[in-house]
């Protein structure tokens, strides 16, 4: 006979999928169009980076393609067709640079990726701060695909496992006395120290260890990890409990497992029983 053991999981309400949106090209903000919580559709603008540098790449650009059709005109009413070939390769050049640019310059306004609801608590830290390519901006996440998503430790991580697609009991941080049933989800296969959600983190008031990363060139903002590695996985929970629950609240996870034999955990209380009766004696 298994003796019954019940595991409580850290967890948070999130977004799964959730899409990240980054700068594409680098720029300082000059304006932010949206706050955390906003519902924004495919397309919308999100803010407005600017680079004086494009600007002035692009009005040289201009300004050599202008003198490149002349030298062609030139060439071409003089009869030297080896310069007129020449300078058409050269002007050909030029026009693609220009268009090259002033794409780059289109992408400083940055669009949502899709529909959804904006999640960043820092955009309103942004303007002025300077964002280099592939820096995150904020996340996109849709409120149809909320779900609950769990920290395994790696001791736990077999246990759990062996209970997915089976029925757990998911309890919200304030409403500890409402249970809501949940199906455990897919489990990441590699254990990691990303921290999933800032919320999480002990020095936000969350459950987990954290300590903070190496501030880089292209990461000048605090970032936090975990100190153990864990793994990752989700609940699924009812449609209505999604749309009620917040995304960024907190919750724990509760499955029933079973570990050990009950002979192994008598044999285990025993050895403790005994330990304890020696190291008081002592």
């Amino acid at each position: 006979m298994l003796w019954p053991e019940e595991l409580v999981l850290t967890a948070i309400a999130d977004y799964v999928p959730s899409e990240t949106v980054r700068c594409t090209v680098p720029g300082f903000v000059s304006s932010v169009y949206v706050q955390p919580g906003q519902f924004v559709n495919e397309g919308d603008v999100l803010l407005e980076l600017s680079n004086p540098d494009f600007d002035a790449e692009v009005a040289g650009l201009q300004i050599q393609i202008a003198r490149s059709r002349a030298r062609r005109q030139y060439f071409q009413g003089s009869e030297d067709v080896a310069s007129w070939q020449s300078e058409d390769v050269n002007l050909e050049s030029l026009q693609m640079k220009l268009v090259e640019k002033l794409q780059q310059q289109k992408e400083l306004t940055v669009r949502a990726p899709g529909s959804g609801v904006v999640i960043g608590d820092e955009l309103s830290n942004l303007p002025s701060q300077f964002l280099a390519a592939g820096d995150s901006i904020c996340i996109i996440g849709n409120a149809s695909e909320k779900r609950i998503r769990i920290v395994v430790a790696q001791d736990d991580i077999e246990s759990i496992l062996e209970q997915q697609g089976q029925s757990v009991i998911v309890r919200f941080r304030g409403s500890a006395s409402e249970s809501i049933a949940g199906k455990l989800g897919d489990i990441e296969p590699r254990a990691s120290t990303h921290l999933i959600h800032p919320a999480l983190a002990s020095t936000a008031g969350g459950p987990l260890a954290v300590h903070a990363m190496p501030v880089t060139e292209s990461n000048q903002q605090p970032t936090w990890e975990l100190t153990h590695p864990s793994f990752v996985g989700t609940v699924e929970i009812p449609e209505d409990i999604r749309n009620r629950c917040g995304a960024g609240q907190l919750a724990t996870v509760h499955i029933h497992v079973s570990r050990e034999t009950v002979a192994q955990r008598i044999a285990s209380n025993i050895t403790d029983w005994i330990d304890l009766k020696r190291g008081t004696r002592n």
